[in-house]
Parts: structure tokens; sequence; C-alpha cells
């Protein structure tokens, strides 16, 4: 019982529609756009970067087309919640990363996934607001900040994180620093714990967190390092819990953001 207000903040966020009970019927409907992002990730991992980017391409296209044919059910909720993710891998693909510092990269990547869960959210409706701006004690935020630079070490010892390779300066420092926290770790937040794993406790009551993680454990398959996959889905487990106990995305971004600095900032450039 004592856990049972933290996970308010994430319910409330759901339209009450979504928040009633399913029809056998509606839980097959919503159990489709999850089967449709997880075949496209696999045909990623399987196929390579072309079969990758067509299937994501097409499954793009899929969840918005069932999330306009159930808008206001919650089968279309969750297709357009979980059409980010694709989107997310073509843009990943797309976009030249081999022109750009790799730290720009992540900016590029970052800032048109946070506009495309929020015009998603928008379109659900599903309000973000809750799980962003809800009041969270500072120790609790600088606690979850601080068990991730032991993390991003060792992240990097595992994945074998080479570094940025930019300038000392301090202007490229903090430029990179805040495109790696915003692009990466705000961005992946507020797609996860934030909008998937807020609709996904709508739909399937306490099955949020292992919905967001397994998706967001997902996007790591392609590293093709079990060491590497195994960790980040521990890591989101994690993360998932700590956004469900506080009701918000800050402890969780805070975690993240500094577990992925210290991975390809901080640690390579003190010890490679």
């Amino acid at each position: 019982m004592a856990s049972e207000p933290a996970a308010t903040p994430l319910l409330l966020a759901v339209p009450p529609s979504a928040r009633e009970a399913l029809t056998s019927a509606e839980a097959r409907w919503s159990a489709i756009p999850l089967a449709i992002v997880v075949g496209a990730e696999v045909a990623f991992v399987l196929g390579g970067l072309q079969e990758g980017a067509a299937a994501s391409s097409l499954a793009l296209v899929a969840l918005l087309t069932l999330g306009a044919l159930r808008r206001g059910r919650p089968g279309g909720s969750a297709a357009i919640a979980l059409a980010t993710i694709p989107l997310l891998r073509v843009l990943s693909i797309a976009l030249p990363s081999l022109l750009v510092p790799v730290w720009l990269w992540y900016a590029e990547i970052g800032l048109l996934v946070i506009l495309a869960t929020m015009l998603a959210a928008r379109m659900i409706p599903f309000d973000l607001r809750a799980l962003v701006l809800r009041p969270v004690r500072p120790a609790d935020t600088l606690l979850a900040a601080g068990a991730g630079l032991p993390l991003g070490l060792l992240a990097m010892v595992i994945a074998g994180t080479p570094a940025l390779g930019m300038d000392r300066s301090f202007a490229t420092l903090l430029l990179a620093s805040v495109a790696v926290i915003v692009g990466g770790a705000l961005a992946e937040e507020l797609l996860f714990r934030g909008l998937v794993q807020g609709v996904a406790e709508g739909i399937v009551p306490r099955g949020g967190v292992a919905v967001a993680a397994g998706l967001s454990t997902l996007l790591y398959l392609a590293t093709l390092n079990l060491r590497y996959v195994v960790l980040m889905a521990a890591v989101a487990v994690v993360l998932g819990m700590l956004t469900r106990r506080s009701g918000s995305i800050v402890p969780a971004v805070a975690c993240h953001a500094a577990l992925l600095w210290s991975q390809v900032i901080l640690w390579p450039a003190l010890l490679g």
C-alpha cells in the first residue's frame, strides 16, 4: 500500500478512457503497436542499415495509421506513443553522423525526438507536465546523479566507448556536455520513462516499467554486445522504478545524464 501514491501521477496523466478496464479485443489492439516496434528493431539488428531503415519507415507509417484509426482508444494511444521509436531509428540512420562531430549528432537526434515526443503526447493527449514539473526532493535527484557516474564508468569499460574526439576547449566541452545530456539522456527519458511508461501504466497497470524498459533495451541490441545490453536493461528497469516511485522523470534524467556524460566525455578524457 505504501507504494500506491507514487504511481498516481503516472495514472493521472493518462486520459480517463485509457484507465478503464479493457475488453479482450481492445487489449489485442494495444499489443499490435508493441509487436510492430519489436519487429522493426529485429529487422534492423538482423538485416542491417538498409533493411532497418525500410522496416522502421514501414513501422512508423503503420503506427500512425493505427493511431488515427483507433484514436481516443487505448490501442490508438499506444500506437501514437510508440511511433516515436521507429522515428528515432530512422533519424539515427538518415542523419549524417559521419559529417558532424559525434556530440553534435546527439543534439540533432535528441532535439527531434523531444519534439516528436511532445507532439505525440499532445495527439493522444497525454500530460507530460505531470512527470516533469512534479516537485522532487533535491537529495533524491543528487543521489540519482551520483549513482550515474560509476554506472558510466562501467558502461565505458563494457562498451569500449572511445572519446568523442573533440578539442579540449571549455566552449566545446560545454556544448558537447549539453548536447549529450539534452540530446541523449533527456530525450530518451522523456520518451521512454515519460510517454511510453506513462501510457503503458494506463493500459497495463503496473506493467509500464517492464514495457518501457524492454523497448528502450531494444535500441541497444544493435551494439551486439550482450554485457552492454544487459547493463542498459538493468539501468532501464531502475530508472522506470525511480519514475514510478517519485512520480517524476527528473531523478531518471539526472541518473541517465550522469551515466551518459561520464561514459562518453568524463571517463574517456580521464582514463583514455
